[in-house]
């Protein structure tokens, strides 16, 4: 079972992820913004002072989890096909 994990307290994170993975995606911007290449993902609003939050099965999801969570900064999923 694979799983990948990253915190980042300052700064922005981008991910490049496969185009045909398949696991389960927590993501959250406590102060900052998320945006994604993948129309499946849904991104959702918190409130004003709780950021932006991701938890979806990405095609279908899988076994493998990839958790990311940046306080002070903003997070790109990116959608590298190769």
């Amino acid at each position: 079972k694979f799983s990948a994990q990253a915190d980042i307290a300052q700064g922005n994170l981008r991910a490049y992820i496969p185009g045909d993975a398949a696991f389960h995606l927590l993501a959250k911007a406590t102060h900052g913004k998320i945006a994604s290449d993948f129309k499946s993902i849904t991104i959702a609003e918190l409130s004003s002072a709780a950021g932006m939050n991701i938890d979806t099965l990405l095609n279908g999801g899988g076994e493998a989890s990839m958790k990311i969570r940046v306080a002070e900064g903003n997070i790109q999923i990116v959608q590298a096909n190769p």
